[in-house]
């Protein structure tokens, strides 16, 4: 920056004469040059110039005085220079480094000083503030000793500098200058420079290099690991299409053109043996196919090198028939026309596509874009310590307003505010109903808050929330509410989009509210009633169902509904007024009840000639004669009409085919208006004249503004919106894609060409492009760091990962882990790498980097609302506080979670006794176990209970093992309360669907399908069973504490456990699965 910019020169300006030829080019505006007084004569010079000088008096006498501080040039005239003063205490020369973290930079970005959190940014701004060439300027502080602390003085700000232990001086905040405030100045010339200190600067250093690889080598490369399971999962993918091969097919019939369904005929033996091999792959029914017009070699090293499919969808086999057939999917890319012969193959698309996903994520991560923090903690490594803004210091009313009566729990506004203030990462460890969705939501609405009135640029859509399943996405994004907005949902289940569900309900349930809240409004508003009434005239004007005596009846209605309007000050213009009646005179003087009556007239107009054939005959005639009974009964018509008829009487026109056309609606109309209906088709008889139409768009937007501006006007302003919201969803929906802030999308399809697409991100760079201030991932503990990298890989400013490492472990392949660990020779530590989640893996990481920094960046909730308090403290000791975690506390009161379930009244935790013998003892099937006789009691149980409490209760029965799961959905269809679809598989029956609030009523699954779930009654079917010498091996999953966790903390009023008392009371039990003996113990007290 210029000298010249600096505040605090002196606010005179001094004349003073020189002798210099050439004085222009000398000398430069904002040049410092030296006084000085010697023998009675006044002297300037700059390195090698001096010249005598003339002050005029004024200026003399201030010289005298003045000798300490920079004199400057204001202006440069022929034989003149003006300049002025700058006053200094004193002088001194030294080279200074300053250094510049994210905190200044957001301190910057805060006071609207620049626009982009960039380092780059910061720099120059900091540059052109406190640095004027090779000068800085600092305050002189009386009886102030301090060697560590300084001030810089700029343009328009101060600098606060600090000296870290380190030796590096630190820019520490930046405030405004008082101009009124008497500063004593230390000048200081030298060479200054300000660097980057960030997190991100400091990640690149040599020092912290040294600490990565120590960890490498100790821990193994965490990327590289993840990078190598991910290769041979698709090398596994591979193997499974080159296993199954092709399925060839001679031709193909199109059996639905609407599904996009062909029959391919193939040869019957190649069927069952293609059919055969996709079984014993263990396939799913909705796996995807390729179409091929030629077969091709697996064993192409560059994937990219793989041929395009022709078409791409799901294949229903019948391995008696000589076809199969094949369903297009609806994102399928596709050829014009389908092959008439060609092979089916196991579709790579989807694997490729993950695969590539999570290449350019983990590439992303490594070179340390957008969040360069998360590499180094992803390999174990402690970061830099860094200064915390704090953004939101407490939560505002509009976030509390999400909690239940506006308040939320301590550990809830913890949450919120560390995931808001983290430098880089937050986690939130959620415990089974502890509210984590209500956190989710409020933490939107806090972010988004937050961008709304200080950070936000003009680009919407800075918020992913994300998770590994759909179900997971949908409940995080269940409680959205962000400036009145839902969520945006990218992709969904079977290829559906879901964002048109979410758009559909937020619709619907604001109509719900105004249609609420006008039912009040509208008892208060005289104007409410006489605008329905109009509107329903308008309407019935449009529509042009009457005679023309019931027409003139309804503009005189009309009328009348706008004089009540204008008793209760809502006028209509003259100029409308006008219109209004000129229509009322209009149909009033076309009312010749002589002339309807006249059979003559109205066969001159059904004789009049619309056709080219008909009118040579006699079609001149009979418009002359028309237009003559026209003039002769003063009947309005338009000027055009008029001049047609006119033109169209002449014995010497030939009419063309728009004249004719003209002609027929001319006498549609004539039809119309004198009442022959029978003649007239019911679609044409509606036609009203668009000019009687825009006078009524007219009155009904000028009366509609009216009732908008007047003391009503609240009104009127919902009845409009509910309107819009009836009439106009398309518009509503554009509306929400363009303002909503928060966008909702699975791990991988958070990096689809969808998401890409609303980003405004170029096909070219799909992934690298998309990008989000924040990222939220909920149910992350149970995704797999592979499918986490990708959304993750996508944050700007910080990464919210919301989770519980005591729950389901995160999904990976043992299989996979097995190989990998073989053929790669892995150690101990590296092996663990793949058994732990990541979730736990930074929260532990985490927790050690608040040691160091002293910033928070791990919050568990504490307060539970799902379940009965017994059952919820129950949870609490046998889960979390055994482990060394915070107690989990109820926030809801006994009653709260009361019954009447016979013959379980007053209790929350029932153990159903199924004893142990030969004839009960579990058994294998294939990798799985089944207990029949549990199965029958539960099936029973539920039945009854079921029936006894109608649809007002809901009852989830949870398994280990999906063979028993199986077994108990078969017990319950033989009493009815399950049954089989059309494709052969048991669901439960529509009777016992759904309770009266439309929750799901009864549901069966193994344990991983009821995470996030919760339902009234739990029944836990146990399986294992044994004498009392029981090996470890025979309490199986019982022994898997995070399972069990899950298991048992699905109820809200009654937990049934149903299995083997014996076993369960066993000091085997006790030592291998101690929260089901506990359990037993709780249940003998209640």
């Amino acid at each position: 920056m210029s000298l010249m910019d600096f505040s605090l020169f002196d606010n005179e300006l001094f004349s003073i004469k020189h002798q210099i030829n050439d004085a222009q080019n000398i000398f430069q505006a904002g040049e410092v040059v030296n006084l000085a007084y010697s023998q009675g004569e006044y002297f300037l010079s700059k390195p090698n110039i001096r010249s005598i000088i003339e002050p005029n008096k004024i200026s003399e006498v201030f010289l005298r005085i003045q000798r300490d501080g920079l004199w400057v040039i204001q202006d440069i005239l022929d034989d003149e220079l003006i300049i002025k003063f700058l006053p200094i205490e004193r002088f001194a020369d030294v080279d200074l480094t300053l250094s510049v973290d994210e905190k200044v930079i957001t301190d910057l970005s805060k006071q609207k000083l620049i626009n982009i959190d960039k380092v780059n940014t910061a720099v120059d701004w900091l540059t052109n503030q406190f640095i004027f060439d090779n000068l800085i300027f600092t305050q002189i502080f009386d009886n102030r000793k301090d060697d560590n602390h300084f001030v810089l003085i700029g343009k328009e700000k101060i600098a606060d500098i600090a000296r870290q232990k380190n030796g590096v001086w630190q820019i520490e905040r930046i405030r405004p200058l008082q101009k009124s405030d008497k500063f004593k100045l230390l000048c200081l010339r030298g060479i200054f420079d300000i660097l980057d200190n960030t997190v991100a600067s400091q990640l690149t250093s040599s020092s912290n290099q040294i600490l990565l690889d120590a960890s490498i080598k100790e821990y193994g490369d965490y990327l590289q690991l993840w990078d190598e399971y991910s290769n041979l999962e698709f090398k596994r993918a591979k193997q499974q299409a080159q296993t199954l091969g092709f399925l060839p097919y001679g031709n193909f019939q199109a059996i639905s053109f609407e599904n996009k369904c062909y029959r391919l005929s193939c040869d019957k033996e190649k069927i069952k043996e293609f059919y055969q091999i996709f079984k014993d792959l263990n396939l799913s029914n909705d796996t995807l196919f390729d179409i091929h017009d030629e077969k091709f070699d697996w064993q192409i090293d560059n994937t990219d090198d793989l041929p395009d499919a022709c078409f791409r969808g799901i294949v229903e086999f019948y391995p008696t028939e000589n076809y199969v057939d094949f369903i297009v999917s609806p994102n399928s890319k596709q050829r014009d026309a389908f092959p008439k012969q060609g092979f089916v193959s196991l579709s790579l698309s989807g694997s490729l596509t993950i695969q590539k996903r999570r290449e350019k994520a983990r590439n992303t991560i490594a070179s340390r874009q957008n969040l360069p923090q998360l590499q180094t903690y992803l390999q174990n490594t402690l970061i830099p310590k860094t200064r915390i803004n704090r953004i939101l210091k407490d939560l505002t009313p509009y976030i509390k307003k999400n909690f239940k009566n506006g308040t939320p729990t301590e550990r809830q506004t913890q949450a919120i505010l560390t995931a808001i203030n983290t430098p880089d990462i937050a986690l939130i460890v959620g415990p089974p109903g502890t509210g984590k969705t209500q956190v989710i939501a409020g933490l939107q609405r806090g972010l988004a808050e937050l961008a709304d009135h200080k950070y936000r640029t003009q680009q919407a859509h800075q918020i992913l929330v994300s998770s590994f399943q759909h179900d997971a996405v949908d409940n995080a994004l269940e409680r959205t509410d962000v400036f009145g907005l839902p969520a945006l949902r990218i992709g969904g289940k079977i290829n559906q989009e879901q964002s048109d569900s979410l758009i559909k309900n937020w619709i619907n349930n604001q109509k719900q509210s105004i249609e609420s809240k006008l039912i009040d409004l509208k008892t208060q508003d005289p104007i409410a009633a006489l605008m329905n009434q109009l509107d329903e005239c308008l309407l019935n004007l449009r529509l042009g169902q009457f005679s023309p005596k019931e027409y003139e009846q309804a503009l005189a209605s009309l009328s009348g509904i706008i004089n009540h309007l204008e008793k209760n000050r809502l006028n209509l213009s003259r100029a409308l007024k006008d219109e209004l009646n000129q229509l009322l005179e209009k149909y009033h003087k076309n009312q010749n009840d002589n002339l309807i009556g006249q059979k003559s007239f109205i066969r001159q107009i059904r004789t009049l000639r619309t056709t080219s054939t008909s009118f040579d005959d006699d079609g001149a005639d009979k418009s002359y004669h028309l237009l003559k009974s026209i003039k002769r009964n003063q009947i309005a018509i338009s000027q055009n009409e008029q001049n047609l008829l006119e033109k169209l009487s002449s014995f010497d026109v030939e009419p063309n085919e728009e004249e004719l056309n003209k002609l027929t609606q001319f006498k549609l109309e004539l039809l119309r208006r004198f009442f022959v209906p029978t003649y007239i088709p019911p679609k044409l008889n509606t036609r009203v004249d668009n000019d009687v139409l825009n006078v009524l768009t007219k009155i009904e937007n000028e009366l509609l503004n009216a009732w908008q501006q007047s003391k009503h006007s609240k009104t009127a302003i919902l009845i409009n919106y509910l309107n819009q919201l009836d009439n106009e969803p398309d518009a509503i929906k554009e509306a929400i894609y363009e303002y909503s802030d928060v966008i909702g999308a699975t791990c991988q399809q958070s990096a689809s060409e969808k998401m890409a697409s609303l980003k405004n991100v170029s096909k070219l760079d799909v992934e690298s492009g998309i990008l989000f201030d924040t990222v939220i991932i909920d149910e992350a503990a149970r995704a797999n760091p592979l499918d986490l990298f990708v959304p993750m890989a996508m944050a700007k400013r910080r990464i919210i990962l919301v989770g519980d490492d005591r729950q389901l472990p995160h999904l990976v392949q043992q299989d996979l882990e097995d190989e990998l660990t073989s053929e790669l020779n892995l150690s101990k530590i590296e092996q663990e790498t793949y058994q732990q989640s990541l979730f736990e893996r930074l929260r532990k990481q985490l927790e050690k980097q608040e040691k160091e920094d002293g910033i928070q960046r791990v919050v568990m909730l504490d307060t539970q609302y799902r379940m009965h308090p017994v059952l919820g403290d129950f949870i609490s000791k046998n889960f979390y506080e055994n482990n060394g975690l915070s107690k989990i506390h109820s926030g809801r009161k006994a009653d709260d979670f009361s019954h009447n379930i016979t013959p379980y009244q007053n209790k929350c935790a029932v153990w159903l006794n199924v004893p142990f013998d030969e004839n009960s003892r579990p058994k294998k099937q294939g990798t799985s176990w089944t207990r029949q006789a549990e199965a029958i009691k539960i099936a029973n149980e539920v039945k009854r209970i079921a029936d006894e409490a109608g649809n007002t209760v809901s009852i989830g029965i949870i398994s280990f093992y999906l063979a028993q799961s199986q077994l108990i959905l078969k017990e319950l269809e033989k009493l009815g309360v399950a049954e089989r679809n059309d494709n052969g598989q048991i669901t439960i029956s529509r009777l016992y669907a759904y309770t009266s609030t439309g929750e799901e009523r009864i549901r069966v699954g193994t344990v991983d399908s009821f995470q996030g779930k919760e339902f009234d009654i739990v029944f836990l079917s146990v399986v294992r069973a044994g004498t009392n010498k029981l090996n470890n091996y025979e309490f199986g999953h019982l022994r898997l504490a995070n399972r069990l966790n899950v298991a048992m903390s699905r109820q809200r009023k009654l937990l049934i456990a149903v299995g083997d008392k014996i076993m369960a009371n066993s000091e085997q039990a006790k030592e291998q699965a101690p929260a089901l003996y506990q359990f037993l113990q709780l249940c003998k007290e209640l």
